[in-house]
């Protein structure tokens, strides 16, 4: 994956938060995982967890960040992007994402 920074964060751009075909709005978005942060787009399969339920890329992304990684260093090693994991740590610590 390229360079991910808060420069290609949404909160940093003037765009219109048109959502996706799962949700109207991206920044209010309650999934744990965004379909735009696969190669496929919007196309990519609703869900997609492992034989437990757990999206593995999240746990991972949950456990570097209980041991200190930061945000940006997640992202790029699960390969999603920052937004995504801040999502991941909200939805976790029990506030809305």
């Amino acid at each position: 994956m390229g360079t991910v920074g808060a420069a290609w964060e949404p909160e940093a751009r003037n765009w219109r938060d048109t959502g996706c075909r799962l949700h109207p709005a991206c920044l209010s978005c309650p999934r744990e995982f965004c379909v735009y942060d696969s190669p496929e787009g919007n196309s990519v399969p609703v869900t997609p967890l492992s034989a437990g339920g757990v999206d593995p890329r999240r746990e991972a992304a949950l456990k570097s960040l209980d041991a200190g990684v930061s945000v940006d260093v997640v992202a790029e090693r699960v390969g999603v992007s920052t937004r995504t994991v801040w999502r991941w740590q909200r939805s976790a610590a029990g506030k809305p994402a």
